[in-house]
């Protein structure tokens, strides 16, 4: 069973000092800095729509249908800065990730 729980990282958020920070800000998890309040997440419906996301396009399936719901819909949606360094997730972000696995 997979969690949707932010209010982990307000808590941590409240700990961090600035060197924790500086350090966050220069990796692509930056945008956990700005969560302050925890999110209001519906679970299901957002691993329902991860499951029918379609990133080359910015799109989720709905049917026979593409609906388009950009990076920018997904950040107005969570109330997070549109501004910063674009991460290429497959390429900066999953490599990493699969490295750190055992």
């Amino acid at each position: 069973m997979y969690r949707c729980e932010s209010k982990y990282i307000v808590e941590v958020n409240n700990v961090l000092k600035d060197t924790h920070r500086k350090w966050i800000q220069a990796t692509p998890f930056r945008w956990c800095l700005e969560v302050d309040n925890a999110l209001e997440i519906n679970c299901p419906l957002l691993r329902e729509v991860l499951c029918r996301w379609v990133p080359q396009g910015e799109y989720i399936r709905v049917g026979q249908h593409l609906v388009g719901l950009s990076i920018y819909d997904v950040c107005i949606c969570l109330s997070l800065s549109m501004v910063g360094k674009c991460v290429e997730f497959d390429v900066d972000v999953s490599r990493v990730v699969g490295s750190l696995s055992i």
